[in-house]
């Protein structure tokens, strides 16, 4: 293509005006529409998000987001317009970056890997902590052999989203939000895929409600995950414990385990600050050597952590380029709805099993 991809976004909030930075970044795009249900309201939000030199079209004509000049739509509206867009999007041949959750339902679901799968569009979603440089990390410790064989990774998600967030009047419903996990955890629980990479087999979960005021549906999950491989998984997703913001991260290797931005290992000395200064491939990455206890040594991981909740600490200028590469070259994202799709099943298969009091349910 010797022209810049003409992008619309949909949903201009506090995700939208990240998405809108993230492709304004991007030497190969230029924003062209905005969409949202009220002008007045989009020029606002634009202002409090931070948003600066966007000359793009406003509209509040859904139609409009169609329309031909269009090559890539970014979804961030509300979750009940997430798979129709996206579906209409993919009968145009326009290329997709949807916020999580894609669908709010196995039919819904089916639905949009339909929609795509006939269009061969390019398409990613909003799982974007994979580009975050611990992530990273991880998967060049894992691929690289240094973790040895993952027998067990364990995920956190933790915030106590309430009235502050701008979202806050329909992500708390049934209707929009559907579950803790599907509106928020689902982050967490794709973590878990990315470090055990593996098809899981079945699912159990336990739910509560305790201090969080105002959802209607539980407020904290505690669930497990057995994959093909004999790996497990475990996820906690709470916006009722009393702490900041935390995505908690632990996995357990045969040789090394990671716990959150720790290396650590039970005896010996498996790998040196050298070794590892020298071989990882990402920029701006130390590794520095710390003491663990009296007798027993860590290393610890200094990067960008995933320590906020804020949207514009996390890496969405990676996630669209990701798309932009997609497009260019071919291929796949690494986020792409098809890989995407089985974060969801799993979440809906816990929801189920949850409200069936822990009974197991295969995803």
């Amino acid at each position: 293509m010797n022209r810049k991809l003409r992008v619309a976004v949909s949903g201009i909030g506090w995700c939208g005006g990240e998405h809108i930075k993230a492709f304004q970044a991007h030497p190969d795009c230029e924003v062209v529409l905005l969409h949202g249900r009220d002008e007045t309201r989009v020029r606002q939000n634009l202002e409090k998000f931070g948003v600066k030199n966007c000359a793009a079209k406003i509209t509040t004509r859904t139609e409009d987001l169609f329309r031909g000049d269009v090559d890539v739509l970014s979804i961030a509206g509300i979750n009940s317009t997430h798979t129709p867009l996206a579906c209409e999007a993919a009968r145009h041949g326009i290329h997709l970056m949807i916020e999580k959750p894609v669908a709010r339902d196995v039919t819904e679901l089916q639905t949009l890997l339909t929609a795509v799968g006939k269009s061969g569009v390019k398409t990613v979603v909003s799982f974007e902590l994979y580009w975050n440089p611990l992530f990273q990390v991880a998967r060049w410790l894992i691929a690289s052999g240094r973790l040895g064989r993952v027998m067990f990774v364990r995920t956190n998600y933790h915030s106590r989203v309430g009235p502050w967030y701008a979202g806050w009047d329909w992500c708390r419903t049934r209707a929009e939000g559907r579950s803790l996990l599907l509106n928020a955890g689902c982050h967490a629980v794709d973590a878990v895929r990315q470090f055990t990479n593996d098809e899981p087999q079945a699912v159990s979960a336990f739910h509560t409600t305790g201090l969080a005021q105002g959802y209607e549906y539980p407020t904290t999950i505690q669930l497990n995950i057995q994959f093909a491989g004999g790996q497990l998984g475990q996820v906690s997703a709470s916006a009722d414990v009393a702490t900041p913001y935390h995505f908690g991260l632990e996995i357990y290797g045969t040789k090394l385990s990671l716990v959150n931005q720790y290396l650590r290992w039970p005896d010996g000395e498996p790998v040196t600050v050298a070794e590892l200064q020298h071989a990882c491939p990402l920029p701006g990455v130390r590794f520095v050597a710390e003491a663990y206890s009296e007798t027993k040594s860590q290393i610890r991981v200094d990067c960008l952590l995933p320590t906020s909740v804020s949207v514009d600490h996390h890496p969405f200028r990676d996630e669209a380029a990701a798309l932009v590469d997609a497009i260019q070259r071919g291929g796949e994202t690494p986020l792409s709805v098809a890989r995407a799709a089985i974060t969801h099943r799993i979440c809906f298969a816990v929801d189920q099993s949850a409200d069936r009091g822990g009974q197991p349910v295969q995803p």
